[in-house]
């Protein structure tokens, strides 16, 4: 599917990520998205369906640390199904998490 601009992707009323129009998923994440018990960020199973219905290649996570500082983790969104993790949290939706050895930073 063809992008014209930039798309929010929204879950429950929140938006947690951005489509670009380059087929790249951003989203912004801090501490309390880290999966410590998986070493590594998850994205929710109805965000992976949609980044492949904008055949979108690359994942992004702008990672805010305690500090202030921020780190780029990038991966392929292919590996969240080849490799990710599957986890549902009570009120949560299914995520896949991926391993930090399989995002790039």
């Amino acid at each position: 599917m063809r992008l014209e601009q930039d798309k929010q992707v929204i879950v429950r009323g929140k938006v947690v990520g951005t489509i670009r129009r380059d087929r790249v998923y951003v989203s912004h994440r801090n501490k309390n998205h880290y999966f410590k018990i998986f070493n590594g960020f998850g994205v929710s199973a109805s965000v992976l369906d949609e980044l492949r219905k904008y055949d979108v290649k690359k994942v992004i996570v702008i990672y805010t640390k305690v500090d202030g500082s921020q780190e780029l983790w990038i991966a392929n969104t292919n590996d969240f199904y080849e490799y990710g993790k599957i986890y549902k949290d009570v009120g949560n939706d299914y995520q896949r998490i991926l391993n930090q050895e399989y995002w790039r930073k």
